[in-house]
């Protein structure tokens, strides 16, 4: 490995965090004994990890950079295989694909085909723009198992005589509701694809206390599915994130709305896994707030573009209209 290589991933282990209540911001201890052969000409290698003299797990990484500026990661640790991609805004071409599937022609202004794969034996995991917006669409939400979801209204403190460009129908329309079969905001209740079913427990949950141990970061990746901004009236963005350790995995799924006057939503996936248990755990929650009651709340924190534009900051000031646990067993 070249010193060029190995500051790169001494930057990516030192600097990883992720904004949710589970401890992504853990640093890392340096103190963990390596042996690493190379495997690939760019970054990659094959990974013994050592713990008081024993063996814990092999581990194999690679990252591949495209022409096309796409990004490749894939790591394996025992028998799960973890693969990531980062791509560039889709193209016209790939936006009519979407649309014929999705049978709408509204879709975000930024999209992408990234995405985050899973396998172990027969089960596969997988988080992308597709399966986000098919979950943005009126009939799913009207379905949702928390509750219907309400389409989000403007504000009509808006000025009526807004007047945008519409990328998608490409013309010049007043800022409204869009009328077809997507929720305009594009909010989705997406919690993955996954091969195999899961069931409600009451048993199981996602062990936090094991995420707060300070563990080498293995495998870290944060990729955006799609984001739009409203018309500037807002934000939707529907986002995952991953990090593996020795001792477990863990990802965050996290659809981010805000309609300005209007409301916050906050819906979000979290799957866990222990590295050496038969299940998955995955944790669905449905957060939400209409701004007026969140202004008089906390004046400070509305009063605050900043502060309005994270999640990280809002989470814990939106409370939960719907929360599920299940298991998946392996």
């Amino acid at each position: 490995m070249s010193e060029q290589e190995k500051k790169q991933q001494q930057q990516e282990k030192t600097t990883r965090h992720m904004d949710t209540k589970a401890p992504f911001a853990t640093k890392m201890p340096m103190t963990t004994k390596m042996s690493m052969t190379t495997k690939m000409p760019m970054m990659g290698g094959t990974t013994t990890i050592q713990k008081g003299g024993q063996q814990q797990h092999n581990i194999v990484s690679t990252i591949v950079e495209t022409k096309k500026v796409n990004k490749k990661k894939t790591h394996t640790i025992g028998d799960w295989k973890i693969q990531s991609e980062t791509t560039s805004i889709v193209g016209a071409e790939r936006l009519k694909e979407y649309e014929k599937k999705l049978e709408t022609t509204s879709l975000p202004e930024m999209l992408f085909d990234s995405y985050i794969k899973l396998t172990y034996k027969d089960l596969e995991i997988k988080f992308d723009a597709m399966g986000a917006l098919e979950n943005a669409l009126l009939n799913k939400l009207k379905n949702y198992e928390g509750g219907a979801v309400e389409s989000v209204k403007v504000s009509c403190s808006w000025d009526s005589s807004d007047i945008v460009e519409d990328r998608i129908l490409g013309k010049k329309t007043k800022i409204e509701e869009r009328h077809d079969n997507m929720e305009w905001t594009f909010n989705s209740i997406y919690e993955g694809d996954y091969s195999k079913s899961d069931v409600q427990t009451k048993d199981e949950e996602i062990d936090y206390e094991l995420l707060k141990k300070p563990e080498e970061i293995e495998f870290f990746d944060d990729i955006i599915l799609y984001e739009d901004e409203l018309h500037d009236h807002g934000t939707c963005e529907s986002r995952v994130k991953i990090r593996c350790m020795p001792s477990c995995f863990f990802i965050l799924l996290r659809c981010f709305l805000r309609v300005d006057g209007v409301i916050v939503r906050i819906i979000d996936t979290r799957v866990f896994h222990k590295f050496g248990s038969k299940h998955v755990i995955k944790e669905h929650t449905f957060r939400e707030i209409a701004i007026p009651v969140l202004a008089k709340a906390r004046p400070m924190i509305v009063a605050d573009p900043k502060a309005m534009r994270s999640a990280a900051t809002l989470g814990n000031l939106v409370p939960i209209k719907f929360k599920k646990i299940t298991k998946i067993d392996i």
